[in-house]
Parts: C-alpha cells; structure tokens; sequence
C-alpha cells in the first residue's frame, strides 16, 4: 500500500502553468466576478477558517460506561489488497458503487476510549508515529488532548490484534512513555504466542502478505512485544474480563489470536470488533483481504459475527469503518448491510 504523505501520482501542479491559466482566463474576463467579490471590504465573516471544524472524537454511552471513539485518521489501502479470493471485475464494480478509487482509497482508521470504574482504557493504539504512514492517520493522541483527557491517565491498553495499525503508539515516539506509568498492555494469549515464535517462521505463515511487507509486519508485533515488556497481561478464555465491563473474545482469522472487544453494562453492550469486520464484509461477508493470515477462518469468523449481530441488534464500531462506526447490522438477503446508529449530540 502507498502511505506517503506526497500527492497522488499523476498529478503534478506546475504553479507557473497554474498561475498562467489563471491570467488567460483574467484576460478572457472569465473571473472578473469572482474578483470582484474577493476585493470587496471585509464582512462578518471575513477571515473565517473552517478548516478545524472536524468532529474526531465520539462521545458514546454503554449504560454507566462512558466510551469515546477517536478518529485515528486515515490512510491509503491499494485495491488489489480487497476481495483476493473474488473475480477482478466483481471487486471493481464493487469499488466504483462505493465511489472507491480504483488503485487505492483511503480507510479510516479508528480507536476507542472506554472509562470504567477507576480505570481509563485505550483499545487499539493507532498509527502512531510509524514512518512511511504520512502524517493524516496517528492523530488519537492529540484528539484525546483536544477533547481534554490526559493520556497520561490510561491505565490499560487493550491490543485487537498486532498490526502495524493497531500498535503504532507503542512502538513509536514515546512508546509506553505516552500513558500512565503503571499502564498494562493487554493482548490475547493466542496473538503473543503467534507473534513470539522465531522471525523465519512468522513471516512464512503470513503467506497472504506481499512479500515485502511480512519482514516489517513480523518486526512491528515483535517490537510491541519487547516495549509491553513486564506489562504485558495476556487473556485467553472467551468473554475474558480484561477489566470491569471490558470483555475480551477471540475472533481469529484475520490474525490468529485477533480479538473483539466488548463493553457491557448492564443491558447494554458494545463490540469493537477491530479487523474481523471490514469494507466488503456486509455486501460480500465472504470476500477476504490480502491483510488476513487464515483466510478460510477469516470468513468464518465473520459470517459467524454478522448472523449474531444481526440476530441480536447487537451495536457494533469497527477500526476501518467511517468514523464513528457506530451501528449496528441488519440481513439484506444473503449478505447484510450497516446501520449507523443516529448521533446522540
């Protein structure tokens, strides 16, 4: 995938060219309006800039728990890396009905927040500050400044799963440095004990990979393993407690220890299911990602995840789904559709 921060090849701005067309357009009188209007005296609204206007955090309620959804940001995904197992031209249908690009499009990348009892929980840890990423993904932390909680407060860090995406703040910039200093890093036991086998063996599993991002994704989980260090508190057992009200259940496929994370309180509950639902999965729930290590669990996991939700009206975030993710998902005949919960502010 390209994540660069430079502007998309094929378009190049040459500002004399620019600038040129500009003044045969003057010289045709083609913008003579328009230049009327910018040289007019100031207004009331002279000078406003509408350009930090952007909702990035999310505010959200699972009975007493308080949950935040933070926009991550974004980052570009190349198409060939959806729909591996499906026909070329379904995928690009597929792509042009989602006013896809159809070498590449930006995914959102989300996190949550979650603050229950006396502790205050960051699930997934974004980009961080990985080069190579460009500077729109990697922003939870100054969002969460921007919303007035202090990162220094997160007691626990709970991993979906080790991807680059998901660990960046903890092996970038300040690493553990960034949170409390008596912060717990919480990971299925599942995903430590893929991750920490030999290097040789970890890239040869991640045969889906491109072959030359499996050395820096094997690198990455283990990099996010040595910082964890002591910190490092495992969980195994489905519907593991991870904290009060944050529960912890194995959905493998995408990654084999790849875990969704729930919140309950009460009657209410939220799943952050992280990967184990992406872009296609409600049209095609059977269309895998070049990013899933078992393909044929992948899809399993999923067609189980989506048939209980639908069933239950089960609410639902995902980290690749537009921010905030909220919704839920409802059967549309043999495949499903999402349902984005309507903003509570």
């Amino acid at each position: 995938m390209s994540t660069n921060g430079t502007e998309p090849q094929g378009v190049r701005l040459d500002r004399r060219a620019v600038l040129g067309a500009a003044g045969a357009a003057l010289a045709a009188g083609f913008v003579a309006p328009r230049m009327a209007i910018a040289q007019a005296e100031p207004g009331p609204v002279s000078g406003l800039d509408f350009s930090g206007a952007t909702t990035s955090v999310y505010h959200h309620r699972v009975g007493s728990i308080d949950v935040l959804i933070v926009s991550d940001g974004l980052f570009p995904v190349a198409t060939p890396a959806v729909g591996t197992n499906a026909a070329r031209d379904d995928v690009n249908a597929w792509l042009a009905g989602e006013f896809l690009g159809a070498e590449s499009f930006q995914t959102p990348l989300n996190t949550m927040v979650v603050r229950s009892g006396d502790r205050l929980v960051l699930v997934d840890a974004g980009m961080g500050e990985l080069a190579g990423m460009g500077d729109a993904a990697g922003r939870t932390l100054e969002r969460l400044r921007a919303a007035g909680v202090d990162p220094r407060r997160i007691t626990d860090v709970v991993l979906t799963h080790l991807h680059p995406d998901h660990i960046g703040l903890l092996i970038s910039g300040d690493g553990l440095g960034a949170f409390s200093p008596e912060v717990t890093v919480h990971v299925s036991a599942r995903e430590v004990e893929f991750w920490s086998q030999p290097a040789d063996a970890v890239v040869s599993a991640l045969s889906t990979l491109a072959p030359e991002f499996r050395p820096a994704a094997t690198g990455a989980a283990k990099e996010a393993l040595r910082v964890a260090g002591s910190r490092l508190k495992t969980f195994s057992a489905q519907d593991d407690e991870i904290v009060p009200g944050v529960v912890g259940r194995i959905t493998p496929g995408h990654t084999p220890g790849h875990a969704t994370i729930r919140v309950e309180s009460g009657e209410e509950s939220l799943a952050f299911v992280g990967d184990a639902i992406l872009w296609t999965s409600f049209d095609h729930p059977d269309w895998n990602v070049m990013f899933d290590t078992t393909p044929d669990q992948a899809v399993r996991t999923r067609a189980r995840m989506l048939e209980r939700f639908a069933r239950r009206g089960t609410v639902m975030c995902a980290a690749h789904l537009s921010f905030p993710s909220l919704g839920r998902v409802a059967r549309r005949g043999e495949s499903y559709r999402f349902v984005p919960l309507m903003w509570g502010h």
